[in-house]
């Protein structure tokens, strides 16, 4: 189940609720942010194409006719269409909220999946299909939320724009699009919520909710090797092929020093009061109060056995594609693979790839 979705709904409508003394029906909440991030999995906006009017049409539709709130498709004719709706408050007497997600999503490779991705299934007690969490699951929770808060618009003091965009996945149509042309309906906003972060359960409870303040800078790297071509029966030393993996293997293997900021030391010594492991959470006490590269290094070393800790600590490229050859006899005279490099926001992209 996408918690981090419905959390969304239920947080922010909860949190006016309290603020009027009225009552507020979480399980329903629930259920119909479910039943939407269904209907929106079920349209299919893999990126490329896109085709984002699909979800454009049907956030239209959920919020259409509801009093106080104004909807906008932005479409350009190629079906690459942004969204935005605004509830307007009665009397607001500050800037707007701005809440974001993204419509299209990454491309599924229908034989890697054991239920259909645009069939949302569920399944001991988690909901399957491409984008429940990037970044339907936002969609719908902002909507149900926007709507549950239209009755209570009286009590609100700001706006609350949802803007939901194209080409997250790549392009150029979505939020640069926006603000090319259409910055007019959102230069108000006073901040911006995006996706980020991480809600974190147990045994269906959740125990930390995350909050992202920025983000590592994505770099797309293409690394050629290039030798002698010839006919596989006769072996050649410089074959492309091979150098290209022996390469591919030294990044795969090297390990960047770690790095921590304030935000990082905040995010390590507030998760170590919810951490259960002994060795993790003394790593995270440490590593929120080390001094020096080495202290930081020790404990980065325990903090680093989770994939996660570890990409926050550090720069790191993923290998993600590899080309080479034509033919299965036939030693190619280059070969070319794809690395996806993110580099923490004070870090050198250059000075990383050398």
């Amino acid at each position: 189940m996408t918690l981090r979705a419905l959390l969304l709904a239920v947080l922010i409508v909860a949190s006016v609720s309290a603020q009027n003394g009225s009552g507020f029906d979480r399980a329903s909440a629930q259920r119909d942010t479910l039943a939407l991030l269904k209907q929106l999995v079920a349209l299919d906006t893999q990126n490329p194409p896109g085709n984002e009017i699909l979800v454009a049409t049907h956030l239209e539709g959920f919020l259409r006719g509801v009093p106080g709130i104004e909807t906008r498709i932005l479409d350009p004719g190629d079906g690459r269409a942004n969204f935005i709706a605004r509830l307007r408050a009665t009397r607001p007497t500050k800037r707007a909220v701005l809440v974001m997600g993204h419509m299209d999503v990454v491309g599924a490779d229908m034989s890697k999946w054991t239920s259909p991705p645009f069939q949302p299934t569920e399944r001991d007690g988690f909901l399957y299909g491409r984008g429940t969490i990037d970044d339907k699951g936002a969609l719908a929770a902002t909507a149900v939320a926007m709507r549950l808060l239209a009755a209570q618009r009286d009590t609100l003091d700001r706006d609350i724009i949802l803007l939901g965009t194209a080409a997250e996945e790549g392009g150029d149509q979505g939020i640069d699009t926006v603000i090319a042309k259409h910055f007019d309906l959102i230069k108000d906003a006073e901040f911006a919520l995006n996706e980020g972060g991480r809600v974190r359960a147990r045994s269906g409870k959740v125990f930390s909710i995350n909050i992202q303040v920025t983000e590592k800078i994505s770099y797309v790297v293409v690394a050629t090797a290039r030798g002698s071509s010839g006919h596989a029966s006769v072996p050649l030393p410089d074959n492309a092929i091979a150098a290209l993996s022996r390469s591919l293997a030294r990044v795969h293997d090297a390990r960047q020093p770690a790095r921590v900021g304030d935000v990082t030391r905040a995010y390590f010594s507030g998760l170590a009061k919810v951490e259960q492991d002994p060795a993790m959470r003394q790593a995270m006490e440490a590593i929120g109060t080390a001094k020096t590269q080495a202290a930081i290094d020790k404990a980065a070393a325990v903090l680093s056995r989770d994939p996660v800790h570890n990409a926050v600590l550090r720069d790191a490229a993923s290998l993600t594609m590899l080309s080479g050859g034509i033919r299965a006899n036939i030693i190619p005279s280059d070969a070319t693979a794809t690395l996806n490099a993110r580099i923490l926001p004070d870090g050198d992209i250059r000075a990383f790839v050398a």
